[in-house]
């Protein structure tokens, strides 16, 4: 009888249209101090050469396993295919544009043994190799644990930073979201478990001008932002669902003043009087922040 060897981690990266960025993201992932690892590379119908690169590592290494779309899907689709197939028993992301540090796995691995009975772990990144900056003091400490409280009104992780075991069964979204799908990713995947975050850098966001990020433009970035709220609320309906209002009101307030900023005044102003349903919202300093600048020419702000 064959013995079935399952890898420890699954390390899942889609990739689209990257040839140029994504040889260095798999040499930082075969770099790694703990080798015992599959690398499931998505190509979601890329129209360069990403293809081609990707198949190349994976008749150079056999750990590298290579899925092929008939057609784009989006990186939801091509992380929820790698997750269908990963046979590691903890599960990694890495975006096709980013890089690992050599100590990514290692961490993790290191984490998992001296925490046993926790189910998701997260380290800290750095943006073009420089630190990030947090707010709250809470994220600053060397070992802290993330529940949902802590994706209300903010993302602290990225899926670059993520790592849970596979009985977690949370999937991404079916829609193709350009951005903040993490963001929903993760209050799901915090109603699941806590995430225990570990204040070592093991991963790097790389900056450039195709990041989704730059070449969103403002209403779309409004649009999927409150599209991953919405879709979390409508999915959470447990003993969590009292955090529901909250993430709405933050949401629509967050938004209001995105669209303000960029010269949308009316959707703004809309988004603004949506979030006074909650209580929530008269909490939050943005809100009057938003109304101010509505009504305050903008020479008088700076």
């Amino acid at each position: 009888q064959e013995i079935i060897v399952h890898p420890f981690f699954s390390i899942i990266v889609p990739v689209y249209n990257r040839a140029s960025l994504v040889g260095e993201t798999i040499d930082s992932i075969l770099a790694q101090s703990f080798t015992d690892f599959e690398l499931i590379l998505v190509d979601d119908k890329s129209t360069d050469n990403s293809l081609e690169v990707l198949q190349n590592y994976a008749k150079k290494d056999e750990r590298v396993v290579v899925l092929t779309y008939p057609e784009n899907q989006g990186r939801c689709a091509a992380r929820n295919t790698g997750l269908d197939h990963a046979a590691g028993t903890w599960i990694c992301y890495l975006d096709s544009d980013d890089w690992y540090y050599p100590n990514h796995l290692s961490t993790f691995h290191e984490l998992i043994q001296e925490y046993p009975n926790q189910k998701a772990f997260a380290s800290e990144q750095t943006f073009g190799k420089k630190a990030k900056e947090y707010n709250k003091e809470k994220f600053k400490n060397d070992l802290v644990a993330l529940g949902i409280e802590d994706f209300i009104t903010a993302n602290p992780i990225s899926a670059n930073q993520l790592c849970y075991h596979k009985s977690i069964t949370v999937r991404w979204s079916e829609e193709n979201i350009p951005i903040s799908e993490d963001w929903l990713f993760h209050r799901l995947l915090s109603i699941q478990t806590t995430i225990l975050k570990k204040n070592i850098v093991t991963t790097d966001v790389r900056m450039h001008d195709e990041r989704s990020i730059n070449v969103i433009d403002v209403e779309h970035f409004v649009k999927w932002n409150l599209y991953a709220a919405n879709k979390f609320v409508a999915s959470n309906q447990g003993d969590s669902s009292k955090y529901n209002a909250n993430i709405l009101s933050y949401i629509k307030i967050l938004t209001g003043n995105i669209f303000i900023n960029n010269g949308f005044k009316w959707k703004g102003l809309k988004l603004l009087l949506e979030s006074l349903l909650s209580l929530s919202s008269f909490k939050n300093p943005l809100l009057y922040k938003g109304f101010v600048k509505l009504f305050v020419p903008s020479k008088y702000l700076n």
